[in-house]
Parts: structure tokens; sequence; C-alpha cells
């Protein structure tokens, strides 16, 4: 059954290109500490158990029946930042937003290309247009 034309938040989700600078809405949500955190250990088999269980992916589709937010963040480092030993503020991180009818296997493979090693950033992952 069709859905009809997407609409908003839909239609204004997307990446975060280069041109804008959304470090301070993403400091701003992770200040909240309400964001699960999920690290890249042992070949991000962690990031596919919490994408799977928490969108309640469709055995026969493969695709999220829930949209899904976590915060990916480098094995080590922990959550988005870390003081160096100079003193300094270092970033890391992905904010990973992905849509209800996203498919799991486009949605694990974005996921695991799109951790910051340095700097924050945000991946949003839309939906599948159906065939």
């Amino acid at each position: 059954m069709a859905e009809g034309p997407r609409q908003y938040p839909f239609t204004v989700a997307q990446s975060v290109d280069g041109n804008t600078n959304s470090s301070v809405l993403l400091a701003a949500i992770l200040a909240s500490e309400k964001l699960d955190e999920i690290s890249n250990i042992e070949n991000f088999s962690g990031v596919e158990t919490y994408i799977r269980r928490e969108g309640h992916v469709d055995a026969q589709t493969g695709k999220l029946q829930s949209g899904v937010m976590f915060w990916l963040y480098p094995t080590g480092l922990h959550g988005p930042f870390h003081e160096t030993q100079e003193g300094d503020i270092d970033h890391h991180g992905t904010l990973v937003t992905i849509e209800r009818g996203a498919s799991f296997d486009d949605a694990f493979a974005k996921t695991k290309n799109g951790l910051r090693l340095r700097g924050i950033g945000h991946l949003h992952i839309a939906a599948t247009e159906e065939a």
C-alpha cells in the first residue's frame, strides 16, 4: 500500500553537509545525555544488534519498523569527547538517525562507513523507496 508523497519532517531530514555548521545543535543534543551511546567494538557487532532490536527489523522485508537514533563513538574514547593530556577537548563520533522503512542492510553499511574519528557529525539514513 502506497503511503503517498513524503511530508515533513522526512522532506527536510538529511545528512549535514560541509556548508552547514551543526556542531551547536549536536552539542545541545549530546548535553541532554539522553542518547544511547554505542561503540564500534568487535566490527560494529553492538551497532548491528542495536539497530535490529530498536528498529524492529522485519524478518521478511529487512526494513526497520521503527526509527532509530544513537551516538556512535570510537571504542576506547567514550561518548562525544575526551580531554587530552594537554587539557584540550577532542571531539569524535557520529549522531546516527535512521528513518522507519530504511533497509537494515543499507543502514548498517552506511553506519559502519559514517563513524567520525575526529570531530562530530551527523549521519541520516532515509527510508528506502519501494521499487
